[in-house]
């Protein structure tokens, strides 16, 4: 065997211990690339970069490819931004994959994947991807409350995820507006008892007069008519 290879079996092993050891020896704040490398593109590649500490230089490029992929227009008669682009999750789930903390791009791809190409699910599954690292972040949590109040418009909806969205708002510090938009979509489907929490939660805490007047407001429409079983 040449001494070259050699070199290169080495650096490549290396890279492999070091990925391995950072992804199942240390409370790694990332996901891990060896046990997702089925599901992304290119993975060699992805665990080169991470060796060498090129994660977030590296969700840049795929995030310009990304950029690339879907502004270049597909054949056929489509309005900008629409069309099949079979590969746009793929590309958005190996941003999420390589830094889940990356919230501009995986917001851009949520978006597109939602209201540009209408996969709802696959950008649910981004966004909640994110989430489970970045757990906190409103601006994911305020994308996803704004998918679902497309979905809750349209009478298709994921119950679970609302249930989640509504644990949220009850978390401490949760900002006003995203608070009632979640209390709105608990009492446009029916979820009476889970609005109401939120609308005297709002009435609590916030410190905004508009938004503590709307709530009165819903609040006194949901305690006089819950009982009906109708939409309010």
């Amino acid at each position: 065997m040449s001494i070259k290879r050699i070199l290169v079996s080495v650096f490549f092993t290396g890279s492999l211990f070091f990925i391995f050891f950072n992804n199942f020896f240390t409370n790694c704040k990332y996901p891990s690339v060896i046990l997702l490398a089925p599901n992304v593109i290119n993975p060699v590649e992805k665990i080169l970069a991470i060796s060498f500490g090129a994660r977030r230089l590296y969700s840049d490029i795929l995030y310009i490819r990304f950029l690339q992929y879907y502004g270049t227009p597909e054949e056929g008669e489509w309005e900008f931004g629409e069309g099949r682009y079979p590969l746009l999750y793929p590309y958005s789930r190996d941003i999420a994959i390589l830094d889940p903390y990356y919230t501009n791009a995986i917001l851009v791809a949520g978006s597109s994947l939602a209201f540009g190409v209408k996969r709802i699910n696959e950008a649910i599954s981004l966004i909640k991807f994110a989430l489970n690292y970045d757990r906190n972040n409103l601006k994911y949590i305020t994308l996803l409350s704004a998918i679902l109040t497309f979905e809750v418009r349209r009478n298709i909806y994921d119950e679970k995820l609302l249930e989640e969205l509504y644990y949220f708002a009850k978390m401490e510090n949760v900002p006003d507006m995203l608070r009632n938009v979640i209390a709105f979509l608990c009492r446009k489907t029916m979820r009476y008892e889970y609005a109401i929490e939120l609308y005297e939660l709002i009435i609590k805490e916030s410190r905004d007069e508009f938004y503590i007047k709307n709530a009165k407001q819903q609040l006194d429409k949901l305690i006089q008519k819950r009982k009906l079983g109708k939409e309010i």
